[in-house]
């Protein structure tokens, strides 16, 4: 479990560094291996937290996202299995660098 723990660190660290470097206010969050991502300047606490985040923008992200490659299912929480490599991550993170620029038209 500790590898793909660690995997998926990576995955949130990779995609908080593409989002940010992007300027796009998305926070990337998760545990062990859950991702998650929302437009908000702060880890989200409850419920109110996460209704309080800017859904719009994130309905628009996640169907570019996956026309840029990158499955996720829109609304949901993501995982990453003991099957994803290193190349799977760096392809994440291009899809996601793809998706922004195309957003920020």
């Amino acid at each position: 479990y500790q590898k793909t723990f660690d995997r998926a660190q990576r995955l949130r660290d990779g995609l908080q560094k593409v989002f940010t470097d992007q300027n796009m206010g998305i926070l990337v969050f998760g545990e062990g291996p859950m991702w998650h991502m929302l437009f908000t300047n702060e880890e989200p606490k409850n419920w109110r937290d996460v209704l309080a985040a800017n859904s719009i923008k994130l309905g628009k992200m996640e169907p570019e996202l996956l026309r840029q490659g990158l499955f996720v299912l829109p609304g949901n929480r993501r995982f990453i299995s003991i099957q994803h490599t290193d190349d799977d991550l760096e392809a994440t993170f291009e899809a996601a660098k793809r998706a922004c620029k195309v957003l920020k038209k």
